[in-house]
């Protein structure tokens, strides 16, 4: 696979993993301690995307193509994921969701 292959198929896949580990938590886990700490934690995936672009900007010599793709391909994904909520902060609507349905469909 070519470098641009590479952060594809890393964006996609952190995408998908984030998803599933997210559905899982809302459709089972949704009154555990757990889940409640991590949603009201003041860190989002958009801020560890842009930090492992940050990462892959400063090492950039350092790290081979293909390591520099995954990095940056999930930090990509990291920062797709939370889309709504960037836009939320930029152009100030509310990022919630009243139902189940709505959460899974974004």
């Amino acid at each position: 696979m070519n470098n641009k292959q590479h952060l594809i198929v890393s964006a996609t896949v952190t995408l998908f993993l984030v998803r599933l580990w997210e559905t899982v938590m809302v459709v089972f886990f949704e009154k555990s301690f757990l889940w409640q700490s991590i949603k009201n934690d003041n860190i989002d995936h958009y801020q560890l995307g842009f930090l492992l672009l940050l990462i892959c900007g400063l090492f950039w010599n350092k790290l081979n193509g293909k390591l520099r793709m995954i990095v940056c391909g999930s930090g990509i994904g990291l920062i797709i994921d939370e889309v709504y909520q960037i836009l939320s902060i930029l152009f100030g609507f509310p990022y919630t969701f009243n139902s189940f349905l709505e959460w899974a469909s974004v």
